[in-house]
């Protein structure tokens, strides 16, 4: 695989400022096939990587502030569309509040052989959990015995609900905690639940945010759209029709079982999935459920008020359970 050879600019712009020093840069190096990058500035030290799942590559950012109130990563899994640049605010703004953080880009670059394999053909959704396991995985045995965590945390928006689900119930041990925020499948919908509740959804909340979302991004998301949906269109289409289908109340609850910490976050106006339904059918399931303070946050919150989304996060992740005390050891392949 080839390897980065310089990096054409900081992936950290957000409303939040900046230090405008220089950063340190330390060099690139390859292990086991992946491309490694630091940077670091004055606030947090950025790291790039690549996992290969099922035949794809997948590119994660970890941003860990240089004072760490929490030394235990969350993964953010995105949500269905959820191109890597629209989560980027999210993560500086756990930065910022002290908790390191991970965005990735969801897997599309697949081989045929790969991507014609039952498994994948069955359940197109796999390929999202098995990167939030690859990269917890990576993330514990680079770092993890020298920043001092043996297990992650990850949060799941919308179709990374059930993925990050799915890879505590195959991997329990790489996680302390899951967050289901605004997920799929909690509230016992069906195919045609989301087809009726589409259209108002875009109509009422992903259209009005666009404006807002692009003049905080840059020319990067056009590029990761158009990259999410022409390079496997069957893909995108199939795993929109099993999260639209699926339902993962009784994998929260074998989840629980395995002592893996577990958490729903619901935004009080999200037409996706309503905040009553998902209380209704699985808050009980949960070790904590929190309804979202902002009467009007919807289900593309994570984008509009990253930080008020990673204050409820970092809060969320302190109320699971204690910093890990536990000997680190690495795990291994």
């Amino acid at each position: 695989m080839a390897l980065v050879e310089h990096y054409t600019g900081p992936d950290t712009n957000c409303c939040n400022s900046r230090s405008q020093e220089p950063p340190s840069v330390r060099p690139h190096h390859e292990e086991e096939g992946a491309f490694i990058f630091e940077r670091q500035d004055s606030s947090s030290v950025i790291r790039q990587g690549v996992v290969e799942v099922g035949g794809a590559a997948v590119r994660y950012t970890y941003e860990r502030p240089i004072e760490a109130d929490d030394p235990v990563p969350l993964i953010v899994t995105p949500g269905y569309g959820g191109i890597k640049p629209a989560y980027r605010d999210l993560r500086n703004s756990l930065a910022i509040h002290g908790k390191p953080a991970v965005t990735f880009r969801p897997p599309r670059t697949q081989s045929m052989s790969a991507s014609f394999h039952p498994k994948h053909v069955f359940h197109p959704d796999r390929l999202l959990a098995q990167a939030t396991s690859a990269i917890a995985r990576d993330i514990i045995e680079r770092y993890g015995l020298v920043e001092e965590f043996a297990q992650v945390d990850a949060v799941g928006h919308s179709m990374g609900g059930p993925a990050v689900v799915s890879a505590a119930l195959h991997r329990p041990e790489r996680f302390r905690s899951i967050t289901a925020m605004a997920a799929a499948g909690l509230d016992g919908h069906t195919l045609l639940d989301m087809a009726r509740r589409a259209p108002g959804v875009l109509r009422d909340e992903l259209l009005p945010a666009v404006k807002d979302i692009r003049s905080r991004s840059d020319t990067r998301s056009v590029r990761d759209i158009v990259h999410y949906v022409g390079r496997n269109p069957w893909r995108t289409a199939a795993e929109g029709l099993a999260v639209g289908s699926g339902d993962i109340r009784d994998k929260v609850a074998a989840v629980g079982s395995l002592g893996v910490r577990t958490a729903a976050l619901q935004f009080p106006s999200d037409r996706f999935f309503p905040v009553d339904g998902v209380r209704e059918q699985a808050a009980d399931l949960f070790d904590h459920f929190r309804e979202f303070p902002d009467p009007r946050a919807n289900h593309v919150w994570p984008q509009l008020a990253p930080e008020a989304v990673a204050h409820e996060l970092v809060d969320i992740t302190k109320y699971l359970g204690p910093i890990i005390d536990a000997e680190v050891v690495p795990i291994h392949r």
